[in-house]
């Protein structure tokens, strides 16, 4: 089976020889998204960059986010955390941006899953007031959209755990259990019995 990254390669080659703009940026933001899942960070990061700017300069806002993210995918990756808060934290200030360009309702879907990041990033650095606080922002968010996906059930078990880690039992237990049904709804059987496991052991 061909890899995601070997297609990546074929579109940009097709792209560059009929010059299309668009096709070229979004073939090095599919590259650096497949090299992330390679763990060629490096490699990824520089595609996401190329893509970004190719975006930021046609005045596309919302695939410009997506690139910003990926690039702040890969920053937490690779443990730099305090870089991959201050990536997530300009796009966030750029989703909310009125005047950014965003597709509204794009932007109303990017902000949690920032916020996660964000959320995420500041827990591995130690800031867990900080962390509970922006995981919840987040799931608020989401809970607004009436959204019960992937995101939502990350977004739990993350809070979850920082709930138990400051000693906020019954609350981290109800997050937990919360956390097993979305990622249940989703088909990830393997998650939700890990959370509900965590989900008896807060009890």
């Amino acid at each position: 089976m061909r890899s995601f990254h070997c297609y990546g390669a074929e579109a940009f080659e097709l792209a560059t020889r009929s010059n299309a703009t668009a096709q070229i940026a979004w073939s090095h933001h599919y590259s650096g998204a497949a090299l992330r899942m390679l763990g060629r960070l490096d490699e990824a990061i520089a595609s996401a960059s190329r893509a970004a700017e190719m975006f930021r300069t046609m005045g596309d806002t919302d695939s410009y986010v997506q690139s910003l993210a990926n690039i702040g995918n890969c920053l937490r990756d690779q443990g730099r955390y305090a870089e991959g808060l201050r990536q997530f934290r300009r796009l966030r200030a750029l989703i909310d941006d009125e005047s950014a360009g965003m597709t509204p309702n794009i932007a109303a879907h990017s902000r949690p899953v920032a916020l996660i990041r964000i959320g995420e990033c500041l827990a591995h650095l130690g800031r867990r007031t900080e962390a509970v606080s922006t995981l919840g922002e987040a799931i608020g968010l989401l809970d607004e959209l009436q959204v019960a996906n992937f995101w939502l059930a990350e977004a739990l078990e993350e809070l979850a755990a920082l709930l138990a880690e400051e000693g906020r039992t019954g609350e981290s237990r109800r997050t937990y259990a919360r956390a097993a049904e979305v990622f249940e709804s989703t088909g990830d059987t393997e998650a939700s019995g890990r959370c509900r496991a965590q989900a008896t052991v807060a009890s």
